[in-house]
């Protein structure tokens, strides 16, 4: 089980959405808490690339690129 509680802020307070651009099948992320979940499957043993995206109300948005 893979459980991480990603945060962001956004300078000029607004709401700040998380959404997974890439991942192994079955990734999920809470669009407005940022929790990332996964629970692998016995096939899905190896390294797997991650691109999580939290962005805001206006377009801003920043990136995490971690591996699994």
């Amino acid at each position: 089980l893979f459980d991480y509680a990603s945060r962001a802020e956004d300078p000029e307070a607004g709401v700040v959405s998380y959404s997974l651009l890439s991942g192994p099948e079955g990734l999920s992320v809470d669009p407005a808490g940022g929790r990332v979940t996964w629970i692998p499957g016995r096939d899905q043993i190896g390294v797997h690339d991650v691109t999580l995206e939290a962005s805001d109300d206006r377009g801003a948005a920043g990136f995490q690129f971690f591996q699994l």
